[in-house]
C-alpha cells in the first residue's frame, strides 16, 4: 500500500493486459504506467520499455516509489537490479534499488529544459541526493558536506493532505515524488512555503537546518470559485422561491 507498481503494458501488444486504462484506480492500486494522474503522460512515456531496453533505470523507479514491476512471461530484467519473485502467465519483479517516496536532497543541478532533466534522471551516473530544477527559481545551497544526516517520514496522509516530519543538519530540499500540480500548498512549521517543481514532475520545498513539520494541502482556487458560484446559485434559487410564495 505504500509503494507503486509499474505494469509493463506496451512491450507485449499481443498479450492480454492485466489492467485496462485506469482500471487500477478502481482497486486502489497506484500504477505509474497508464493514463492515471500520478505522473504526467510525457514522463512515463519517456521511460524505456523493459523488453526492448535492458538498461531500464531501477534507480529512477526507486525515486518514483516503484517497488514492484509486472511484466509478460517473456520479459527478463537485470538480475542485479530486479528480483523475480513470482512467475507464470505474468512475472512479478521486485526493485532491488532503494525505494522512496519522500527524501531530502542537498545538492542542486540546474537544467535548461525538461528534456535534459529526463536524460539526467535516466542516466547511470545520476545521484539520488541531487535535485534537478528546470528553469526554476530556487534557493542556492552550500557545498555538500562529506557526511550529512537527513530524515523525512510521512506521519499522516489523506487524499488531499500529506504531513511529513523532517530532520536535517544542513539546508536542503524536501522532495515528495507525488506529482507537482497547481492547487497544492505547502506549510513548513505552520508557515506557507513555496513548492518548486523538481526532477521534472515532483514537489520540492526548501528547508533550513533543524527539525520541521511539513504539510502539503490541496486547496485549488477552482474549488473555492465553484463553491462560491454554488452558494450564489443556491441563494438565488431560494430568493426566487420566496418571491413566488
Amino acid at each position: 500500500p505504500s509503494s507503486r507498481l509499474f505494469v509493463d503494458r506496451r512491450s507485449h501488444p499481443n498479450e492480454q493486459y492485466l489492467f485496462i486504462d485506469n482500471e487500477n484506480a478502481a482497486y486502489g492500486i497506484p500504477v505509474i504506467s497508464g493514463f492515471e494522474s500520478l505522473l504526467p503522460r510525457s514522463f512515463y512515456l519517456a521511460v524505456p520499455h523493459f523488453a526492448s531496453d535492458s538498461t531500464m533505470p531501477a534507480k529512477l523507479l526507486g525515486l518514483l516509489n516503484v517497488k514492484y514491476i509486472l511484466t509478460g512471461p517473456s520479459s527478463h530484467l537485470p538480475g542485479d537490479e530486479f528480483q523475480l519473485i513470482d512467475s507464470g502467465k505474468w512475472r512479478l519483479w521486485m526493485n532491488e534499488m532503494p525505494v522512496r517516496r519522500v527524501w531530502i536532497s542537498d545538492h542542486i543541478i540546474d537544467s535548461p529544459n525538461d528534456s535534459i532533466t529526463l536524460s539526467k534522471l535516466m542516466g547511470s551516473s545520476y545521484d539520488p541526493r541531487d535535485v534537478i530544477f528546470s528553469n526554476e527559481n530556487h534557493q542556492s545551497l552550500p557545498l555538500r558536506p562529506a557526511t550529512s544526516i537527513a530524515k523525512a517520514t510521512i506521519t499522516e496522509e489523506e487524499p488531499e493532505s500529506v504531513s511529513i516530519e523532517t530532520s536535517c543538519e544542513h539546508p536542503g530540499y524536501l522532495i515528495l515524488s507525488d506529482t507537482y500540480y497547481p492547487g497544492w500548498k505547502s506549510f513548513v512549521d505552520g508557515r506557507e512555503s513555496e513548492i518548486h517543481r523538481a526532477n521534472y514532475a515532483m514537489r520540492a520545498v526548501y528547508l533550513e537546518p533543524g527539525q520541521h513539520n511539513v504539510q502539503f494541502v490541496f486547496d485549488p482556487i477552482s474549488f473555492r470559485i465553484g463553491a462560491l458560484i454554488s452558494l450564489i446559485s443556491l441563494v438565488g434559487v431560494l430568493s426566487l422561491g420566496v418571491g413566488m410564495i
